[in-house]
């Protein structure tokens, strides 16, 4: 996205892209799309007219091998050992919301 090294700059939030490749506006429709999943089973009580998530996140032992689809250049720049993922998230304090 043309804005995006704006909008990091201008709210603080420094994102190095992946791996050098700059977000695009698909990537954040996935990014909206999982918080937006986030905020409706972290605060119910909000207002909104989608209930259904359609996919609940699982955490797995099992290592995870990150591929990228092959045209955005990137999976030879990948770190070589898998990715784990924590049997349990990590707990941070919720923040109030009002």
């Amino acid at each position: 996205m043309e804005a995006t090294e704006d909008a990091e700059t201008g709210c603080g939030l420094p994102f190095g892209g992946l791996w050098g490749r700059p977000l695009h506006a698909i990537d954040c429709q996935g990014l909206f799309c999982d918080t937006d999943k986030y905020c409706r089973h972290a605060a119910p009580e909000l207002a909104s007219a989608r209930k259904r998530i359609k996919a609940r996140f699982t955490p797995t032992p099992e290592p995870i091998r990150l591929f990228f689809p092959p045209k955005w250049g990137i999976n030879g720049k990948l770190p070589s050992q898998p990715v784990l993922s924590d049997a349990k998230p990590a707990q941070h304090e919720q923040a109030a919301l009002f």
